[in-house]
């Protein structure tokens, strides 16, 4: 009897414990909910904060998963994408990438073999990251992106050019649907690119306000391939297609982590000596490596499919 009662009194005891540990738990993941929420200036109405509470706590089980196993090159890390399941993150931030409504009068592939390439190329310190938004408008960041930097070398100019120009003006691409970096080159080509300062970003699609702009391109080029795209990057960025599916958490570390079917468009920024390639993407500062990821060698996530270049002569 006493044996019982003593059995009984440790497995209440237990429970006791395990019941506060839980509570406890809860409460700190609530916390840390509602620190998240804070700090990035989101709110929810009453009927959905515990519907993104649960998703910010799937989130977080799969990041500390996933950053448990050392066998992964890369890491995950609490960033803005918290409250989003995977199929919402890709519906807000990826597109439906049809290559063959883009594909249009492709510029040649010349390779040169002869040519001396850096052993690594970095223009991360004559880029700044932006922001995009809930607009599915990375093409058109990826294709500024190229021509800034290209502005910053060659022209000494420091210039911030207009995303929402080519969003809203380019009508071969469809703004914060879709559309493709060969098309925005295409629209620079023939229009030109407003300042940032005289057509401001806003993130949604809106009637085109002015159809010409400052800073033209004279042609595209293809850096389709390794080599051509250590060759291009020689010069200045490149406008790449990517593969972003796996994105979502990227905190920093080489990341491998995807197929080659294209779905986003970034700036690819240089390569190390390794191979590994640096890219600048549109999602703020406060996701990956201050804004940059950096991806495995070779065509990871089919970066060297549909990479194009501004060109000036």
């Amino acid at each position: 009897m006493i044996k019982y009662l003593s059995i009984l009194l440790i497995t209440s005891v237990l429970l006791i414990y395990i019941n506060n540990n839980t509570q406890d738990n809860i409460t700190n993941l609530q916390q840390q909910f509602e620190n998240w929420k804070i700090k990035h200036g989101i709110q929810f109405l009453d009927g959905e904060n515990q519907y993104r509470f649960q998703i910010f706590k799937t989130n977080l089980q799969k990041i500390d998963q996933h950053n448990s196993d050392q066998s992964q090159t890369y890491r995950m890390g609490i960033n803005q994408f918290m409250h989003l399941t995977q199929e919402q993150f890709e519906s807000l931030y990826l597109i439906n990438f049809k290559k063959e409504n883009y594909v249009r009068d492709q510029p040649e592939i010349i390779q040169l073999r002869n040519s001396t390439l850096k052993a690594s190329i970095d223009y991360r310190n004559y880029t700044v990251v932006k922001n995009q938004g809930q607009c599915n408008s990375g093409w058109a960041f990826s294709v500024t992106g190229t021509m800034e930097v290209y502005q910053k070398i060659y022209q000494k100019k420091n210039v911030s050019l207009s995303e929402q120009h080519i969003i809203d003006c380019d009508q071969l691409s469809r703004g914060c649907t879709d559309g493709s970096n060969i098309n925005g080159y295409k629209f620079a080509i023939a229009n030109g690119v407003a300042t940032e300062s005289e057509y401001p970003y806003i993130g949604y699609n809106q009637t085109c306000k002015r159809l010409n702009g400052t800073y033209h391109a004279v042609r595209y080029s293809s850096a389709v391939g390794e080599y051509n795209m250590k060759q291009a990057l020689n010069s200045h960025p490149v406008s790449a297609g990517l593969d972003a599916q796996n994105w979502q958490f990227y905190s920093s570390g080489i990341f491998s982590n995807c197929g080659i079917t294209l779905n986003h468009y970034a700036v690819v920024v240089g390569y190390e000596e390794t191979g590994n390639w640096i890219v600048k993407n549109s999602w703020g500062l406060g996701w990956g490596e201050n804004g940059f990821i950096r991806i495995k060698s070779g065509n990871t996530c089919g970066i060297v499919t549909y990479s194009y270049q501004d060109k000036y002569q």
